[in-house]
């Protein structure tokens, strides 16, 4: 479930892999009903299942000495960003950034837990992506970074496609 979780003096970066079969690309379109979590929200159905069924996992590479970040693309994000809201260990993560994630949340009940959120999450969005675009009904929480991508060939969701974002850096 983990592709990368590296780990520095400080710090922990935990990156969740995103659609790697069939089954689970099929998941991404399970949307209603919602998935709740008590107290916290309602998330897109499929994501919502992703994240109860590895939170224990995530949750069990947490170092409670280290700071967190979490970053993802596509899948990976939308389980970053719902790791994120729901975990347990909200004071440690300080950064959570996705790439061409779909949008995964539908409510969240607290207001200053969804502040909270939208204060450490980045979204890298290309708005030809249309993976980015859906599912209708569902939010994004966090800050939006839009850059337009068009490739003249292949689709613009591909990850090397959104390192453009950071090309003149």
């Amino acid at each position: 479930m983990i592709v990368l979780r590296h780990e520095r003096d400080e710090f922990v970066a935990l990156v969740p892999r995103g659609s790697d079969s069939w089954a689970d690309w099929l998941q991404n379109f399970y949307v209603w009903p919602h998935k709740k979590f008590a107290g916290v929200g309602r998330f897109h159905r499929g994501y919502g299942k992703k994240i109860a069924k590895h939170l224990p996992e995530l949750e069990k590479l947490v170092d409670p000495r280290k700071r967190l970040t979490l970053a993802g693309h596509s899948a990976g994000g939308g389980e970053a960003v719902n790791f994120a809201a729901v975990t347990q260990y909200l004071d440690l993560i300080d950064q959570t950034v996705t790439f061409g994630t779909p949008k995964t949340v539908a409510r969240i009940y607290n207001p200053s837990h969804e502040q909270w959120l939208r204060s450490v999450t980045t979204h890298y969005l290309n708005p030809f992506d249309m993976v980015t675009q859906v599912p209708f009904g569902m939010a994004r929480i966090g800050k939006e970074v839009v850059k337009g991508i068009r490739k003249s060939s292949g689709s613009e969701h591909p990850l090397p496609v959104y390192a453009e974002f950071f090309a003149d850096v």
